[in-house]
C-alpha cells in the first residue's frame, strides 16, 4: 500500500472535499460523543486527507470529528495530507479505522467502490489484506439485499449479521421476514432458522404458518439436522412424518421389485412377510384414524 505524508497543516473546513463521505454512515450518538470530547479537550489527532493534482484535498479519516467541529462552530482543523492513488486511499480508510473499526456496511461500501474502480474481488482482498470470501460477504450485503434493508443497515437499524441471514431469500421476502423477525424479537440465529423454515416449507400453508407463528415454528423445528418437515406439526408429528416418508420410499422400491417378476417359489416363501406387512399397515391406519373416530 504505497502512500506518503506531505504535511500537517491547519485547514479550513470548507476547503476539505467530502467525496468519500458516501461510504461513511457514522451513528449520530458517536458524533455527539466526539463533539463533547472536542469541546472538553480540543483536537488531539489530525484528520487525514488525500491531496490531488487538481481540486480540493479529499477527506479520508475524521468525518465524525468534522461533523462535530461544525456543530461547535469551528472553522478550521488540523489535517495531515498525503499522496495516494484513489484505490490506496480507500484501503487507507479501513487501515486508519482499525482501532474503532468501520461498520460492516461501511466496509461493504468501500469494497464496492474498489470493485467499481475495476479491481477484481481477489485484487480487492489483496489490497485490503483480506480473503476473497470476506470481500464476497461484504459485497453480498449490498448487491443481494433489498434496498429498504440496505438503508436500514446504513442507518444502524438492521444488524449486518441479521441482514446476511436474509440474503438467501428473494428481495421482496427479505423485507417481509425482516419485519417478522423484528416483531417476534428474534436474534441472528433464530432469524437464520426462520429463513430456512420458510425456504423449505412444503406448502403455502406451511409457509404462512412460519410467517404468522415464527416462534412456534422455530420451537417445533428443534430436531436432528437435515429435517424439512412441515413446521405446523408437533415434535411427535414430525417424527411420524419422517418415518412415513422413509416407509413410502421403501414401499416404492418394493413395488418395483415385486413387479419385476418374482418366481412362484419366491412368492410362496415371502407370503408370510407380505401378510405381516399388511397386518401392520392395517394397524397403523386404524390407530391414525382413532382420534377422528372417537370424536365423531
Amino acid at each position: 500500500m504505497s502512500h506518503s505524508f506531505v504535511q500537517i497543516e491547519e485547514m479550513k473546513l470548507a476547503d476539505l472535499g467530502l467525496e468519500l463521505e458516501r461510504v461513511r454512515c457514522p451513528p449520530p450518538a458517536r458524533v455527539e460523543a466526539i463533539q463533547r470530547e472536542l469541546a472538553t479537550n480540543g483536537q488531539l489527532t489530525p484528520l487525514v486527507a488525500r491531496v490531488q493534482p487538481q481540486g480540493r484535498p479529499q477527506l479520508l479519516d475524521g468525518f465524525k470529528r468534522l461533523r462535530a467541529a461544525r456543530e461547535l462552530g469551528w472553522k478550521t482543523l488540523s489535517v495531515g495530507c498525503l499522496e495516494a492513488t484513489p484505490e490506496t486511499a480507500l484501503a487507507l480508510m479501513l487501515s486508519l479505522n482499525r482501532r474503532f473499526g468501520l461498520s460492516q456496511v461501511e466496509e461493504a461500501l468501500v469494497v464496492r467502490e474498489l470493485t467499481r474502480s475495476g479491481l477484481t474481488g481477489v485484487e480487492v482482498g489483496t489490497l485490503l489484506g483480506r480473503h476473497k470470501s470476506w470481500v464476497s460477504r461484504r459485497l453480498g450485503l449490498l448487491e443481494r439485499l433489498a434496498p429498504e434493508l440496505r438503508e436500514e443497515m446504513r442507518l444502524g437499524l438492521l444488524e449486518p449479521g441479521m441482514a446476511r441471514r436474509l440474503l438467501p431469500l428473494p428481495r421482496g421476502n427479505q423485507v417481509e421476514l425482516a419485519a417478522v423477525a423484528r416483531k417476534a424479537g428474534l436474534g441472528v440465529h433464530q432469524t437464520e432458522k426462520l429463513v430456512q423454515l420458510w425456504r423449505h416449507a412444503p406448502s403455502d400453508q406451511a409457509r404462512q404458518f412460519v410467517v404468522t407463528h415464527p416462534n412456534e415454528a422455530i420451537t417445533a423445528a428443534q430436531s436432528p439436522p437435515g429435517r424439512t418437515e412441515d413446521p405446523r406439526l408437533s415434535s411427535q408429528g414430525q417424527w411420524v412424518q419422517r418415518r412415513l416418508r422413509a416407509a413410502v420410499a421403501a414401499m416404492s422400491s418394493l413395488e418395483e421389485a415385486v413387479g419385476g417378476g418374482l418366481r412362484s417359489e419366491d412368492r410362496a416363501l415371502l407370503e408370510e412377510d407380505f401378510r405381516v406387512l399388511s397386518h401392520h399397515m392395517q394397524r397403523i391406519s386404524s390407530r391414525a384414524g382413532r382420534d377422528d373416530d372417537a370424536g365423531s
